[in-house]
Parts: C-alpha cells; sequence; structure tokens
C-alpha cells in the first residue's frame, strides 16, 4: 500500500484506480512546501486534423520536478503527433493532427520528491464532415464567337471553391480544345 500524502489531493486515488500503469511515489516525512498545476485552458472542443497547445503552470517551492501527460489511461510519449516541453514553471503539450482517438481528459501529472499533484483538461475532437456551401451559378453561361471559335464563360460561387467543366455531346471538353461540327 502507499503513503499518499493528503495535501495531494483527492484524485490521485481515483486516478490510481483507473490507471494500473502509472507509478506512485510514497510519501517520506512531513510535506513543506506547496505542489500544485494549474491547466490554463479546462476544455477544449476541435476538429480532426487541428493542432492544439495545452499550457500549464506549476506552483512549487523547487524546479525539481518531473512532468508527465496522459490521455485518459494512456502515457504520452513526446514524439511523432505529440510533443511536449517544460520551462521553469511553465509545461506545455503540443498536439499536432488531432484524432478522434485524443479526445477524453488530457491529465497533467507533476511529481516532486515527496509530493504529486495533477490537473485535467477535457479534449473533444470532432469527427463532423462539415458540408461546404453548394455551388451555385451567378450569371447564365455566356459565349462569345471568335474566329471560328467559340468561348465559354460563367461564374459560380460556393465553398470550397467550385470548378466547372464544360461538355459537347457527353464528351468533356478540355481547356483550348477545338471541335468541329459535322
Amino acid at each position: 500500500m502507499h503513503n499518499i500524502n493528503p495535501n495531494c489531493g483527492a484524485f490521485l486515488k481515483k486516478f490510481q484506480q483507473t490507471n494500473s500503469s502509472l507509478a506512485i511515489i510514497e510519501t517520506k516525512g512531513p510535506f513543506v512546501g506547496k505542489l500544485s498545476v494549474k491547466m490554463l485552458k479546462k476544455e477544449w472542443n476541435v476538429c480532426t486534423g487541428d493542432m492544439i497547445m495545452l499550457f500549464g503552470v506549476v506552483l512549487s517551492d523547487n524546479l525539481d520536478l518531473n512532468i508527465s501527460w496522459y490521455i485518459g489511461t494512456k502515457a504520452i510519449i513526446s514524439g511523432g503527433r505529440y510533443r511536449y516541453w517544460r520551462k521553469g514553471f511553465d509545461c506545455c503539450l503540443e498536439i499536432f493532427d488531432c484524432d478522434v482517438s485524443d479526445s477524453g481528459d488530457i491529465v497533467c501529472i507533476v511529481e516532486a520528491t515527496n509530493c504529486i499533484a495533477s490537473d485535467i483538461s477535457v479534449l473533444r475532437v470532432n469527427d463532423d464532415d462539415l458540408a461546404g456551401i453548394e455551388p451555385k451559378f451567378l450569371q447564365l453561361l455566356k459565349y462569345d464567337e471568335i474566329y471560328d471559335c467559340v468561348q465559354l464563360a460563367c461564374r459560380v460561387s460556393g465553398f470550397p471553391i467550385p470548378y466547372v467543366t464544360f461538355y459537347f455531346r457527353n464528351r468533356r471538353i478540355i481547356n483550348s480544345q477545338r471541335i468541329s461540327k459535322l
């Protein structure tokens, strides 16, 4: 059984029950200083493919700290789509190209020699395929006859920007293609 310092918070007990890979640090002796971590943004709603930066601030008496990050119960290793860093008492987790599997509680755990602290930020990654704006013709098809050639033109709007393809007798017309009438 591990001795958990009451100053470290009740979250550790809850997190220990759901995370078997978490190494609990035994507290030895009285806790002298205060240790806490605060995530700057508690809730994130992003779309797949977005990049986010989760910032945290550590309040402690010394800099001898270990910081680890978890998505739910899965430990995050710096590399690939994930990168974390620390400067002094500031820490950051960057997630590139967010995926639905990144959704859940993002946990920042700070470990000192005699205590542990943590904070959570909730990440929701939406996999919605947002429909664009349906293409609309802004003007009717125009044509100009120049030296036995016909130039076709029209204007459309929409998002993403639509492209227009012209057909003659069920065959696509390629730019600068000449068609002879029979």
